[in-house]
């Protein structure tokens, strides 16, 4: 929302030998305003966001875990995912809004290689969540032979593995988008929408849990309503 709002500012105002010039804008760092809202306001919701749902499938590894102390590794990975994306909060405040233009350059290099850092820390908690998950898995469905959409329907466990390897999946290709855009100055990709398409699908997995979990809750209390009806009449 806030970066919709910031798009409205497509002029800037400033003075040039004591004249105000207006000067079209085509980029968040050419314009001070919009550089504040859309990267160092809006960035501290959206990263913000992101680390609260980042502890979900932490939660629900925690919930059908046997032995709660084989989960340490995934609250250390976690935490240190969560780590690098403070970190990149922060980071955008480290420029001062009317200087951003000046120092673009400095400033990317070393958010790119920042960014990459994060990229490790999330392939590391991904890893650690698709391997407490796939044990899980294996566990509880040793002598069931299920479909893939019979499965994703039925087991929650199931949801949160396709999710990890989603993440998983996108790993290399943003981690290889990165390194072009550190590398070469020129590399025109649109990363962020390709970073958000990835991003978002792993929360949709998440939606798409809690709405399942809820469904079958709601399946399982209807057949137990009615049996207890059948019993009442009887």
């Amino acid at each position: 929302m806030l970066d919709s709002y910031a798009s409205r500012y497509t002029d800037y105002y400033h003075k040039v030998n004591g004249i105000c010039v207006k000067e079209p804008v085509t980029k968040v760092e050419h314009h001070p305003l919009r550089w504040f809202i859309s990267r160092q306001l809006a960035g501290i919701f959206w990263y913000s966001g992101e680390i609260v749902a980042d502890w979900y499938p932490l939660l629900r590894t925690k919930a059908i875990a046997d032995n709660q102390k084989d989960v340490w590794y995934i609250y250390l990975t976690c935490f240190i995912f969560n780590l690098s994306k403070i970190t990149m909060i922060f980071y955008h405040f480290t420029v001062d809004k009317m200087e951003i233009r000046e120092k673009e350059d400095y400033f990317y290099s070393i958010f790119w290689a920042i960014y990459l850092v994060s990229l490790c820390c999330s392939l590391l908690y991904d890893s650690s969540v698709y391997i407490a998950m796939r044990r899980a898995i294996l566990k509880d469905t040793a002598n069931i032979n299920f479909g893939f959409l019979k499965k994703f329907r039925n087991i929650s466990e199931y949801r949160i593995l396709v999710s990890a390897i989603i993440g998983l999946i996108g790993i290399p290709i943003m981690g290889t988008s990165a390194i072009l855009r550190l590398k070469y100055s020129d590399y025109d990709w649109s990363f962020e929408d390709l970073r958000i398409f990835f991003v978002n699908t792993s929360y949709y997995m998440m939606f798409i849990d809690q709405l399942m979990l809820y469904s079958i809750t709601n399946e399982e209390n209807s057949l137990s309503s009615s049996k207890n009806s059948k019993l009442f009449i009887i």
